[in-house]
């Protein structure tokens, strides 16, 4: 059963799919925050959720992002604050609405939904759990610093390049925090440009003009730790095998010194970042099957805080 809901954010209208169970009962939903690079409801790793979830009498909402698909609003002046009160404006939506079990929503969230959706418990309290899933337990910055380190070990390159590109990067955000003069670093952005590693250290060609306009200076510097400290509802935590864009034991340790008593945490054999599996794209593959212990994992634990 799938019904199209329309809602607001204050000016921002966004639409997104109901997919319930076959009852006219109230029912328990999983509302879905957003992987960055995917903010469509089409993306299969959410309609994964909408296909199998009904079947255990657990209803998906699943909206597309601000600024993308029929969504209206700019994602590219968002905040995580923004996208975290989209989520709950969806919640509101869905509660007036009587489709759903008011005492029994959980919001999910993959990769920067990771952030969103502890967010968005955080600040609520009609939020019964939450689902993390490659969820850094660390600031954008510092992760990207791992990322571009994971990058460039993959491709084999030396101690000493890996320094180079990370002191660069720290050049780079101090720019965006005002630190650095913007000639300074661009000038070594131009002199590192012919080394071989720049291509893998996930830098701009240029500068901006003005950092404080930019996008990534509202993100790097996101501390989730407050976040965890606040949240006092079930967490249940999901991490691939390996992972080119989380540090994974780093952020299982801060989320089981900061998070909830409550937390389970599950690192899954043959996963990848999107909980598909290795053997079938790789750890960078954003589509195939996803492995069957994920899909396991999850909808026992929701069946638990749901009964």
């Amino acid at each position: 059963m799938k019904a199209e809901i329309s809602f607001r954010n204050d000016d921002v209208l966004l639409k997104g799919t109901l997919t319930k169970p076959k009852t006219n009962d109230p029912c328990p939903v999983v509302v879905v925050t957003h992987a960055s690079h995917a903010p469509t409801r089409e993306f299969g790793v959410y309609q994964h959720l909408a296909d199998v979830l009904p079947a255990h009498g657990i209803a998906a909402f699943v909206y597309d992002r601000r600024g993308s698909g029929e969504s209206t609003g700019d994602f590219a002046t968002a905040s995580f604050f923004d996208l975290a009160d989209d989520a709950l404006a969806a919640i509101a939506s869905l509660k007036s609405s009587g489709e759903i079990d008011p005492e029994r929503i959980c919001v999910w969230g993959m990769s920067q939904g990771g952030w969103i959706a502890p967010l968005a418990a955080a600040n609520s309290s009609d939020i019964a759990c939450v689902v993390a899933v490659s969820s850094v337990g660390m600031t954008p910055a510092e992760q990207m610093n791992y990322s571009a380190e994971f990058e460039l070990r993959a491709q084999g390159f030396s101690e000493q390049a890996i320094g180079r590109m990370l002191a660069l990067r720290d050049q780079v955000d101090d720019y965006y925090r005002e630190k650095a003069e913007r000639s300074d670093v661009q000038q070594m952005l131009d002199s590192a440009r012919q080394q071989p590693w720049f291509q893998f250290g996930y830098f701009d060609d240029s500068l901006p003009e003005n950092p404080l306009v930019e996008k990534w200076r509202q993100e790097m510097d996101f501390d989730p730790l407050p976040v965890m400290r606040k949240i006092a509802v079930p967490i249940l935590l999901l991490y691939a095998e390996r992972d080119p864009w989380v540090p994974i034991a780093p952020s299982i340790a801060r989320w089981q010194e900061h998070g909830p008593g409550d937390l389970t945490v599950h690192q899954i054999e043959g996963a990848n970042h999107f909980m598909i599996s290795i053997a079938h794209a790789g750890i960078h593959g954003d589509e195939g099957p996803l492995v069957d212990e994920y899909s396991d994992i999850l909808t026992r634990w929701l069946k638990r805080q749901f009964a």
